[in-house]
């Protein structure tokens, strides 16, 4: 099977196998690694998470995303950090 590849591109979205979207910021990312920041998050998983959540609820196919109030604060930043650790 041939390799993908795959240009990350400021603003780019992508789903992770667990179900967690990220969007891609910037241009310039190193070769084995895309800077990308949390926007949408499984709502099974919306448990782990100690932080405010949006009152909407997404669809994507079958899997249902929560969204967090604030997507950028350094609180919300630490506490993502600590759950994915």
């Amino acid at each position: 099977m041939a390799e993908q590849t795959w240009t990350p591109m400021d603003g780019d979205a992508f789903l992770t196998q667990d179900g967690f979207v990220f969007y891609t910021f910037g241009y310039d990312h190193p070769a084995d690694r895309v800077f990308a920041f949390l926007k949408y998050i499984p709502s099974k998983e919306q448990k782990l998470f100690k932080i405010d959540w949006l009152p909407t609820r997404w669809k994507l196919g079958s899997l249902e995303l929560v969204r967090p109030k604030s997507l950028y604060s350094p609180g919300n930043f630490h506490k993502y950090s600590e759950v994915f650790r």
